[in-house]
């Protein structure tokens, strides 16, 4: 059977395509994405309303969603593009995961390292609950969650529930879908050496990194989605000069693209003019 599909995709690729089929074949690369990308089943994903919960199949396993767009959305980007693909230098790593949503990046980590220990945080009470029955699907042991907030304090904060995956902390308690979540600091987390450093925390991402500003020094590899809310003021420099400082290369490519002409058109896309991955590494 796998060497039909591998004859199928030798037929309808080209040579370069080829020789990178065989390669990611002979290295027994779990994500090569005709592997465990259903396009039948995502279209049908597509198709259904928004913020409906339910469940599908994912690479074998049942998997529970909040929202099937942003959960087809989720599992391209973390399994097609690998946005958090990284290697570390030990078997075991320690990953914290700041906005796991419904657990796809967790499904990611631990698929690339087994005996790795993630943290992940998620405040949405929805995702936190189909974060849960992920884990316990897909039959994952070295995962300690928490239903909190990422923030530069720990105590209780203004939490928009958007429905998918753009919930965020508000300063405001006058939204309609604002709810009261726990916040935890983050800075406590960083005393000692991490591993990888996944923040995706739809906008509260500069305050926090200036909170764990002297403590970057211990994270080995880091990953940050910038938003860029409209009404307010850009940050970027201020996350790129706390990396700077700690010592780590850093190199940036657009998470979501929302204007081909930035001159001429002025769009958001959940109150965000500017999403971009920052990826983030220690060179000496």
């Amino acid at each position: 059977m796998i060497m039909n599909k591998l004859f199928y995709k030798i037929w309808h690729n080209s040579p370069a395509d080829i020789v990178s089929i065989i390669k990611k074949r002979l290295r027994g690369e779990f994500y090569l994405p005709e592997d465990i990308i259903d396009h039948k089943e995502f279209s049908r994903l597509a198709g259904l309303p928004r913020y409906l919960e339910g469940e599908t199949t994912f690479m074998g396993k049942k998997l529970h969603f909040i929202d099937a767009s942003t959960c087809g959305a989720m599992c391209h980007d973390i399994f097609v593009n690998q946005s958090y693909k990284f290697v570390a230098d030990k078997d075991d790593p320690l990953i914290i995961d700041c906005g796991s949503n419904i657990g796809l990046s967790v499904i990611f980590f631990k698929l690339l390292y087994p005996k790795s220990r993630v943290i992940a945080f998620e405040p949405d009470p929805r995702a936190f609950v189909a974060l849960r029955k992920n884990i316990n699907s897909f039959g994952l042991t070295g995962v300690e969650c928490h239903n909190q907030a990422i923030w530069i304090s720990d105590g209780e904060i203004n939490f928009l529930v958007e429905g998918g995956e753009s919930g965020k902390i508000i300063e405001s308690a006058s939204e309609e879908k604002n709810i009261k979540v726990a916040s935890v600091r983050l800075r406590k987390f960083l005393e000692t050496k991490v591993d990888f450093l996944k923040i995706d925390i739809e906008g509260a991402e500069a305050e926090v990194i200036k909170d764990c500003a002297d403590n970057l020094k211990n994270i080995d590899k880091l990953f940050v989605e910038y938003h860029s809310a409209v009404d307010q003021e850009q940050v970027l420099s201020e996350i790129l000069q706390a990396i700077t400082n700690a010592e780590m290369r850093y190199y940036l490519k657009e998470a979501t693209s929302t204007t081909k002409n930035p001159f001429i058109e002025k769009i958001s896309l959940a109150g965000f003019d500017l999403q971009l991955n920052i990826t983030a590494w220690r060179f000496k």
